[in-house]
Order: C-alpha cells, then sequence, then structure tokens
C-alpha cells in the first residue's frame, strides 16, 4: 500500500487553522506503523519534542460491541477544581480527564503532542489485527500572544 503524507498534512491543517495557529509550514518529524494482536497493548505515554501527533488506522478488527483496545487519552493537568472559569478549546460536557475512542478504519485522531494516551488491550479473534499509522510533527509559525503579566503591586 502507497502512503502519503499528504493526507496527515491535509488534516492537520485543518486543526491547525480551527486552533487559529497561523502556520508556515509543517515539519512531518517522524511516521511510524503499529500492528496490534488481540492481547496487545502500548502504555499511557507523549510525545517530546512535537507539537502535534496523530494516527490513521488502516485495518481495524469489526467485532460488534464486545470489541476491546480502545484509544484512552489522559489530561497530565488532571481536572481542576474550578476548571468552569476556563474556555477550553474541546467545549466537552464530560469533565473526566480521560476520554476514549473505538478505532475504526480509516479513523483519523490529531491531538497535541502532550496529552498522555495509550491503546488499551486489545481483545479480538487471534487471526485479526489492528493496523495504524502514527506520526509527530512541528509547525513553523510565528508565536504572536503571550502570557499577561498581572502586576498585583501597583
Amino acid at each position: 500500500m502507497l502512503f502519503r503524507s499528504d493526507i496527515f498534512e491535509d488534516r492537520l491543517n485543518a486543526v491547525i487553522e480551527d486552533c487559529g495557529i497561523v502556520a508556515k509550514g509543517i515539519n512531518m518529524q517522524c511516521m511510524w506503523g503499529n500492528i496490534h494482536k488481540s492481547g496487545s497493548s502500548h502504555q499511557l505515554h507523549s510525545h517530546p519534542n512535537s507539537v502535534f501527533s496523530g494516527v490513521m488506522y488502516l485495518e481495524t478488527p469489526n467485532e460488534g460491541d464486545d470489541y476491546v483496545g480502545d484509544l484512552m487519552f489522559r489530561d497530565p493537568r488532571g481536572v481542576a477544581p474550578y476548571q468552569w472559569v476556563f474556555d477550553y478549546a474541546d467545549k466537552r460536557d464530560d469533565p473526566s480527564d480521560m476520554w476514549t475512542f473505538r478505532p475504526e478504519k480509516g479513523l483519523i485522531i490529531i491531538f497535541p503532542s502532550w496529552l498522555e494516551h495509550q491503546a488499551n488491550k486489545c481483545s479480538f479473534g487471534a487471526d485479526k489485527e489492528r493496523i495504524s499509522l502514527s506520526f509527530n510533527a512541528l509547525i513553523d509559525t510565528t508565536v504572536t500572544k503571550h502570557s499577561i503579566k498581572l502586576n498585583y503591586y501597583d
């Protein structure tokens, strides 16, 4: 199968635009393939030295409701007791610091590289595999927004 990185770049450009970032370019740092068989998993981790990461599922077992092996995300910042004060970009109704996605063939998930994630233990037929392609990317941009310094002593 021939794979072109511009599929990821097109989706990543949409995410970057949605985030309000003006990018001059994308540097796809690396791409790699994953093959998960029944019983396999991938421990909780993040991707340092990149801005965005992503995964595209090329093949997934279709096991119905008893499928096990979701992609789980965990926000390492935890849940702030007053998180409603802040305007979160995802605007989820769920206040949890964890959420999961069920892999489906053709699904592309792009996320900030600092976001911890894992592939939960797979459970499907012994002759089946979940195959995915992942990437890490940097973006070429000029930072125009800075933290606001508050002076409480004036």
